[in-house]
């Protein structure tokens, strides 16, 4: 048993990690777990955007890379036209010296190795967004 949450905090996201790299998606979604928040992990630009169709996720953290098809730019330019508004992150995973970063496929960027705080900021503010966004539609 991981004492991972069974339900989860009003509010929470469900984030998609999509990164080749096996051991990093699956401890990405742990942690974000831990954070109280729904998380999947997938290692493949197809199986990223069949997952995206049926979990329809908040955010997106995805290496630039992906493959082993489509690119991670790929996948985001369709992850874009499906999920649209609803989608309230898409961030790049690259290394600080890879990766286009005026792509305006991603929002943001996070340098890897992934700092666990900086992610989990980067997820409290898409929270907070969110939430500002739910109530300017309410009137």
């Amino acid at each position: 048993m991981l004492g991972l949450p069974t339900q989860f905090a009003a509010g929470a996201l469900r984030v998609l990690i999509a990164d080749p790299k096996k051991a990093v998606a699956v401890s990405m979604a742990l942690l974000i777990r831990q954070w109280g928040h729904s998380a999947r992990a997938v290692f493949g630009s197809f199986e990223a955007l069949e997952t995206a169709r049926e979990y329809r996720p908040n955010v997106i953290l995805m290496d630039h890379t992906l493959g082993p098809v489509l690119t991670g730019s790929q996948v985001a330019q369709q992850f874009r036209q499906e999920l649209g508004p609803k989608l309230a992150a898409l961030v790049g995973l690259a290394e600080s010296t890879e990766g286009d970063r005026s792509n305006a496929a991603f929002d943001f960027w996070l340098d890897r190795p992934i700092d666990p705080q900086a992610l989990e900021q980067l997820l409290s503010e898409t929270t907070v967004r969110r939430g500002q966004r739910r109530e300017n539609t309410l009137f």
